[in-house]
């Protein structure tokens, strides 16, 4: 019988170790190309201008359909030349010195460069270079970034931010010259208010309290006695004679006269009492804050006293006399019609006995 021969095992492991190896081989050179493929593509797509440069000699190996567009110089007027040769690009790497200093930084970044197009526009860029290794040799890749409009934005922004704040500060001019004059109108018309309210409550001719504002006074001295248990008394005064000086000298000299006596009656009193006209030549006196009937008669007799002393205009001397009413609250009336009323009635007492004097109403 013949023997049978054994398998060569070793020379079986080998072959398929080999096989395996070319399978791997094949495999590598395949990723290789494809990415190499997708570089190209990313390289021929790019939005970006790319300058591939031999890092030794600055000679230019590559240049993207971008940049070629974007500058408007033929692809052969790129290729074969050291960078600085392209006039273009003078403002980066105007000679050999910049090219080295642009491989030796390894990464150079300028956020805003002017170049020159090949019909003599200026466009604005943003240059990035980056030193790396290809099949172990050193290449230098430029990026240039056309960055025209967005820097034209960016000016137009700028000018209308400028011009945005330029209106805001004429707005702002305007708005306080505009508030400062509603100022002074507010001033003006609240002086005019307080004018308005305060001849509402005086008299034209002698500045004394007038009716409205003479009963307001009356009424809080009222409460106030009530408060205190105090007395107030209202002094009607009639002036004697004025008519006769009007009549004679004319209206024009009864003012004058109204004007001199009002002065007079004021001067009688204390600064917290009032002395108010009422119409024509009759005028009132309230006296606050009293303790007897008898203070009232003091400042009656004060008063007839003050007027009794002549009034001289244009030389000639003219006397004038009063007749006065008096009443108390609360015991002559418990309001302030009752008080006038009483006051008056005591007054034309006093006219009726022969004027220039005083009359208590009870």
């Amino acid at each position: 019988m013949t023997k049978k021969k054994k398998p060569d095992t070793n020379k079986e492991i080998q072959s398929s170790k080999e096989g395996t190896d070319t399978a791997s081989g094949k495999a590598d050179v395949e990723a290789l190309r494809e990415s190499e493929l997708r570089y190209r593509r990313l390289f021929e797509t790019a939005k970006d201008g790319i300058l591939i440069l031999d890092a030794e000699t600055g000679m230019i190996n590559d240049v993207n359909p971008f940049l070629v567009e974007l500058l408007g110089y033929s692809h052969d007027k790129f290729m074969g030349k050291e960078i600085w040769e392209l006039g273009f690009i003078k403002n980066i790497v105007a000679n050999k010195d910049h090219f080295e200093k642009l491989k030796s930084k390894k990464y150079i970044r300028y956020e805003d460069m002017p170049l020159e197009t090949d019909d003599g526009r200026q466009i604005d860029v943003e240059f990035v270079s980056n030193v790396y290794l290809e099949n172990n040799k050193k290449v230098i890749q430029c990026n240039i970034r056309d960055i025209t409009e967005r820097k034209r934005s960016e000016i137009e922004l700028k000018q209308h931010r400028e011009h945005l704040e330029e209106l805001v500060e004429e707005r702002t001019e305007e708005l306080s010259i505009t508030v400062s004059r509603l100022q002074i109108e507010i001033a003006e018309h609240k002086k005019a208010v307080e004018i308005i309210h305060y001849m509402a409550m005086h008299d034209t001719l002698t500045d004394l309290p007038n009716r409205n504002l003479l009963f307001d006074r009356i009424e809080h001295a009222f409460s106030m006695a009530d408060r205190n248990g105090t007395l107030v008394a209202v002094l009607y005064i009639d002036l004697d004679g004025f008519k006769e000086i009007n009549d004679l000298c004319g209206h024009e000299v009864g003012d004058t006269v109204l004007s001199i006596l009002a002065r007079r009656l004021k001067g009688s009193l204390r600064e917290s009492d009032t002395m108010a006209r009422i119409s024509g030549d009759e005028f009132v006196a309230l006296i606050e804050n009293l303790l007897s009937g008898c203070d009232a008669e003091k400042v009656a007799e004060k008063i007839i006293g003050l007027l009794r002393q002549p009034v001289e205009i244009d030389g000639h001397q003219l006397t004038i006399g009063a007749s006065i009413g008096i009443s108390i609250y609360p015991s002559d009336g418990a309001n302030v019609a009752q008080i006038l009323k009483r006051a008056d009635d005591a007054m034309y007492r006093v006219k009726n006995n022969g004027k220039n004097g005083y009359a208590l109403c009870s």
